[in-house]
């Protein structure tokens, strides 16, 4: 397994080198999303860093879950429909998950480490503006969070990295990998 990740890990830096030499740099997008600064429950809560949790209200969920299409994909589906029946299948999955606790504000609390794919729908969800994020000890609800993206597109890795204002990582996610 030892040897399988280095191998990756060389891969990987053998093509950044190359890209780099090529003079290829990846888009890099940053802004500054506003989040939520409200959160009344039905809700759901996730522990995504030892000291930030990201909240959801749960008919934002459930308006995606609503929103996939039904019975079979069929040939050739338009990507459209496609990503709805994703996303939908992400907030189904989020919304089925047990949570033994609840975060003060009342929204069923789970660890990231549940979510599994349903993470790519928490990253939409900061990315768009329909998510909270709090941070332990601190009375109010962070006003935004810094987003910033690359792609694949001349890069051999793109990913969305969440950070508070202040500069704290807080989440990340690898979009692709060439």
């Amino acid at each position: 397994m030892q040897a399988r990740t280095l191998l990756l890990a060389a891969a990987l830096a053998t093509l950044a080198t190359a890209r780099a030499d090529e003079g290829a740099r990846a888009p890099v997008l940053r802004q500054r999303v506003a989040t939520l600064q409200t959160m009344t429950a039905p809700c759901l809560s996730v522990r995504v860093s030892s000291d930030v949790s990201v909240a959801v209200p749960e008919p934002v969920l459930q308006r995606y879950v609503a929103a996939r299409p039904t019975g079979p994909r069929p040939q050739g589906a338009p990507d459209p429909e496609h990503l709805a029946r994703v996303w939908g299948d992400r907030a189904h999955a989020w919304v089925q998950l047990d949570a033994d606790t609840a975060d003060r504000y009342g929204c069923r609390s789970v660890p990231l480490e549940r979510l599994g794919d349903a993470q790519y729908l928490l990253g939409q969800l900061l990315k768009s503006g329909q998510a909270m994020v709090t941070v332990d000890g601190q009375a109010r609800a962070e006003a935004a969070v810094m987003l910033r993206e690359t792609t694949c597109h001349e890069g051999p890795l793109g990913m969305w990295s969440y950070r508070l204002e202040n500069g704290q990582p807080f989440f990340h996610l690898v979009t692709c990998v060439v």
